[in-house]
């Protein structure tokens, strides 16, 4: 039985999975990459017989998963889609099929619990964000960056234009991959004939930050939202955008974003 036995279960999965033995009950293993959705999670639990995913989606929502610290700080949800997206710690997990929803939900929290020490928990109380803030904005850097070394000068976009963005007469986000959730983007959308969010989550027409995270973060992407590039460069960022070959361009002013989307094949 120990060799089945996920090291990201908290006590009470365990317990769970010790008195259910394994005779009778199939392991998958699931890989969750980083930036997944809670759609994407769900149909990914389905495919593996674990739970349907409209029962993980109401789960996300009805369920009370207060037990975990992280999660009983997150005060006000009534805004979000789904309230637990961006705590579903992208990773490989192991899952019984059929596996109880608070138990398959209790592992990706517990991860995520987990990763979050108490270092950067410092570092998050030194940001004058919440982390409900610090997970929106890493989230989106998530989404939008096309590496790891990219994440840290989005972050210095999306940094810059909540900061001091109005006084240029920039007063939204206005990121790409906000217009579509819960989807990822159109092609989802309409290959999955869903019916896009009425909350607060199109930074184009919304100002500050979405209702809450529109995917689920890796460290990187975290580490990034808490630490944006601060080179003197990057001091000025308000535009961002990526060629089709993930090549980044950044721009300070409109002009520059406009020349910069050329290069890019953008326009």
């Amino acid at each position: 039985l120990h060799s089945q036995i996920d090291t990201n279960m908290d006590y009470e999965a365990l317990i769970n999975t010790l008195q259910w033995g394994d005779d009778d009950m199939e392991v998958v293993e699931v890989v969750f990459p980083e930036g997944s959705t809670a759609l994407q999670i769900a149909n990914l639990l389905e495919e593996n017989e674990v739970c349907t995913a409209q029962d993980f989606l109401n789960e996300l929502n009805a369920g009370d998963y207060t037990k975990y610290d992280m999660i009983s700080q997150l005060g006000e949800t009534s805004g979000k889609y789904y309230k637990l997206e961006g705590y579903l710690f992208p990773d490989t997990y192991q899952f019984y099929k059929g596996e109880e929803l608070d138990s398959v939900i209790g592992k990706m929290l517990w991860n995520f619990q987990g990763k979050m020490d108490d270092k950067l928990q410092a570092r998050i109380a030194e940001s004058n964000m919440s982390m409900d803030q610090v997970i929106t904005l890493a989230s989106i850097i998530q989404a939008e960056a096309a590496s790891t070394t990219d994440m840290f000068s989005v972050s210095a976009v999306l940094h810059n234009r909540l900061e001091f963005g109005a006084d240029y007469g920039i007063f939204n986000l206005e990121c790409d991959s906000t217009s579509f959730y819960p989807y990822k983007n159109a092609k989802e959308l309409d290959e999955l004939g869903g019916t896009l969010s009425h909350g607060a989550y199109d930074t184009y027409t919304f100002s500050g930050l979405p209702a809450g995270a529109i995917c689920n973060p890796g460290l990187e992407a975290i580490n990034a939202a808490l630490k944006p590039n601060a080179s003197e460069e990057a001091a000025s960022y308000l535009y961002f955008c990526h060629s089709d070959d993930g090549v980044a361009y950044y721009a300070s002013t409109a002009e520059e974003h406009e020349y910069n989307k050329e290069l890019a094949g953008l326009s």
